[in-house]
């Protein structure tokens, strides 16, 4: 759930890509979910908690729904610590609250970590968790690949999210097929 079209499709895209998760669904609004717990039966929901409002007409719009959705994990994403929102994301059925330039391409391992039961966050987060009582699993997107030069650090990450032909990656980073 992300009001953001260019965040909805990323965050979708490194689903995708990973084969412990399959996207359901996309929606905009806390409110669209409705349709897709009747029809898809998740196991989670990516939600953006950038408006801790967001939150509570979430947690409305799965209690309006006739599905009976007991082991429906939320996991919240904000672009800021918000110590409201996290508050929120506390409540019943929540399992992490993540802080989107923290975990970035990690975000998969997150959201797996959340099926599971355990409660993810990232660093930032750890300050305003400390006084509540739960143990949270502390992830962080570590930056670039290990072992990699700056160049093929980018070309990896082309490779990745985009998946280009290699003789298209090639020409972009202007290289012969065979080095890329």
């Amino acid at each position: 759930v992300e009001d953001d079209p260019y965040a909805r499709d990323l965050m979708a895209l490194l689903m995708w890509r990973d084969w412990r998760t399959r996207v359901v669904a996309e929606v905009g609004h806390p409110e669209d979910i409705r349709h897709v717990l009747e029809e898809e039966k998740p196991n989670l929901v990516l939600l953006d908690a950038d408006e801790p409002d967001r939150v509570s007409r979430l947690v409305e719009a799965i209690q309006a729904s006739p599905v009976e959705t007991g082991e429906l994990k939320i996991l919240c994403v904000a672009t800021l610590p918000d110590r409201t929102a996290l508050e929120r994301c506390l409540a019943a059925r929540r399992h992490g609250y993540l802080v989107r330039s923290e975990i970035a391409y990690a975000l998969v391992w997150a959201v797996s970590l959340a099926r599971t039961g355990q409660w993810v966050t990232t660093p930032s987060i750890v300050g305003l968790v400390d006084s509540l009582p739960i143990e949270p699993v502390v992830i962080k997107d570590l930056p670039g690949f290990p072992g990699l030069t700056p160049q093929e650090t980018e070309t990896a990450r082309l490779g990745i999210l985009f998946n280009p032909p290699r003789r298209s990656l090639a020409h972009e980073k202007v290289k012969t097929p065979d080095t890329i």
